[in-house]
């Protein structure tokens, strides 16, 4: 069926990688109903939509069979839809939103999907990571407590957690991961606040906070990788911006799991796309905000923005300081190759 009139209001399109059979991509129509685009050369596909509720098991239904136009378009539900395109082999990948479809969400997203170790790929509905969720409505808690939700690591500072506090609407709510400490922004803003400052140097001092990003928050993400490795997941972890703390401890998660480093680097740049800087209120005095206050335009948007020289910056360090990426999980996040096989006969499949 033809739907290429609709208007999508929010393309989400996975990396090649992602695909072990055939390039597929999820859209949102402007009506809310998800439109399923696959490779339209004829390929008959059958197409399979699974709800997961919380504490039930899931239902997987066929909604169109030997469908070959490359397209399905599938009405909007309650509850979040995963996927699943099937071929004449027998093949078949999952597909779903990879940003939740939340009101006051920021980059809030899912990480399943990625190729994966030995052919697999990484379970959907199982690893989340987030920005700030200050703003979440009492519809958005509605929606992620549907989808079971045990755990969030929260690596924001004391200062940060007051002033944007998490507070989960229900009876339910998953366990919280918090570590009391003192961010230090005086690391980033002595050698951004200069007048002089350019653009090029802004990013190559952010690239320098990213050679110490794995070693200064080794605790946080340490915690993270204990109740992973506990089975306590669904989990979601979150920082204030959802993309230098938490886009550090993705890198780490997916490439424990065996994703390529050019899908982390991919997942890594999303935050470009999905995080909303939220306005600073006016006058306030936390460091963070004296700190942006600082800053010229310029150099703000280089703060405000991921590139991948920073991610490579902290696994370059890791593997100076370390010498490999496996010696770091290992002596500083307890997470030995034993573990790491667990990782992955966890949260891939």
């Amino acid at each position: 069926m033809r739907l290429l009139k609709l208007v999508a209001t929010a393309a989400l399109v996975f990396p090649s990688a992602f695909a072990l059979c055939f390039p597929a991509t999820v859209e949102k129509t402007g009506d809310d109903n998800l439109l399923i685009r696959w490779d339209d050369s004829g390929r008959k596909v059958d197409v399979w939509v699974e709800y997961r509720p919380t504490g039930k098991k899931p239902v997987r239904q066929l909604v169109s069979r030997q469908d070959s136009d490359g397209e399905y378009l599938l009405p909007a539900k309650t509850g979040r839809p995963y996927i699943f395109l099937v071929g004449a082999d027998g093949k078949q990948q999952a597909v779903a939103e990879r940003v939740l479809p939340l009101q006051g969400g920021n980059n809030f997203r899912d990480l399943g999907g990625y190729g994966a170790a030995k052919g697999s790929s990484v379970k959907w509905g199982t690893l989340y990571r987030s920005g700030t969720m200050v703003d979440l409505t009492s519809n958005d808690y509605h929606y992620l407590n549907s989808l079971g939700i045990r755990v969030v690591c929260d690596f924001r500072s004391t200062e940060e957690r007051t002033n944007e506090p998490t507070r989960w609407q229900s009876s339910t709510a998953p366990q919280r991961k918090e570590t009391d400490y003192v961010l230090d922004m005086n690391i980033l803003g002595t050698g951004l606040a200069k007048p002089d400052t350019t653009p090029a140097q802004a990013k190559q001092v952010f690239a320098d906070f990213y050679k110490e990003i794995p070693f200064t928050f080794a605790t946080q993400y340490k915690e993270m990788f204990a109740e992973l490795l506990a089975g306590h997941a669904p989990l979601a972890f979150n920082c204030s911006a959802g993309k230098d703390r938490t886009g550090v401890a993705s890198a780490l998660l997916l490439r424990a799991l065996g994703v390529s480093h050019a899908d982390i680097v991919a997942d890594y740049l999303l935050s470009n796309q999905y995080y909303k800087p939220r306005p600073r209120t006016p006058g306030a005095n936390d460091s963070t905000s004296r700190m942006l206050a600082s800053l010229h335009p310029d150099v703000l948007k280089v703060l405000m923005a991921v590139d991948a020289q920073y991610i490579d910056a902290s696994f370059a360090a890791i593997e100076e300081r370390q010498g490999s990426f496996e010696n770091y999980m290992n002596n500083i996040l307890g997470v030995d190759a034993a573990r790491i096989q667990k990782l992955r006969e966890l949260y891939t499949e």
